[in-house]
């Protein structure tokens, strides 16, 4: 028979191994927590470590396609340069209809060919189809001959655009006005856009009253405007 004092102990020794329990128990399940958390901060990590590592491996792989862009479109600018020899601003050689009509041809073989208007860009474009639009205009005129003559082309055109065309911007200005680290601008491709229009107007109300000589500046220094994008294209991507 238990007396009060044996009671006592058992109840006691039940209170220390129900103790011991409990400590066991959060003695548990503290370090499954601390299991839980270091498993999922190993997956947060290596999560991590692989998105950063895609991140990388796609912007390597732009940097690679960038530089193949900038090939091709380096050899599609030089076909394009070349076919506007007819159009150098210091030829003294004979321009005419014939000749307006193989440049247009040429623009237009270039063009459609695999390393042609693919490449061009957005604003290069606008502009492309600027010097296209006077080209094949100027072919359709029968009987005109013109060369170089003692007046400035530039000066020419000058003249052409403040009597005919008004409205049409310092495309030049705002080509020389942008440096390579910033090209092209916000406003480049609009610019583009209305020089094309304006031209187009130009050629559309005013051409058969130019003379033979004021429409070759015009072909020229159209021809200027273009060379001077691609070339800003060029080497503002080379870098």
């Amino acid at each position: 028979m238990l007396t009060e004092r044996d009671e006592g102990c058992q109840m006691d020794s039940g209170a220390v191994l129900g103790s011991l329990a409990l400590l066991l128990t959060a003695g548990f399940a503290i370090v499954g927590q601390e299991v839980v958390k270091k498993a999922a901060g190993r997956g947060v990590d290596e999560w991590f470590d692989s998105n950063r590592w895609q991140a990388a491996l796609a912007r390597e792989l732009e940097k690679v396609r960038g530089t193949e862009r900038q090939e091709l479109r380096f050899t599609a600018y030089g076909g394009l340069w070349k076919a506007m020899r007819p159009l150098a601003l210091y030829d003294e050689g004979v321009f005419g209809r014939r000749n307006a009509e193989d440049l247009s041809k040429a623009l237009s073989d270039w063009y459609f060919s695999e390393a042609g208007g693919l490449m061009l860009t957005s604003h290069a474009r606008e502009f492309y189809f600027a010097l296209q639009s006077v080209v094949g205009r100027a072919a359709a005129i029968p009987g005109w001959e013109a060369r170089r003559g003692e007046e400035d082309p530039a000066a020419v055109f000058e003249r052409v655009l403040s009597a005919r065309a008004p409205r049409v911007e310092d495309v030049e200005a705002h080509l020389d006005g942008i440096a390579d680290a910033d090209w092209p601008a916000e406003d480049t491709e609009q610019i583009g856009k209305n020089w094309k229009t304006r031209l187009e107007e130009l050629v559309e109300t005013s051409w058969m009253g130019l003379d033979d000589n004021e429409r070759y500046a015009v072909l020229q220094q159209v021809s200027s405007r273009l060379r001077t994008v691609l070339t800003k294209d060029v080497e503002s991507r080379l870098r």
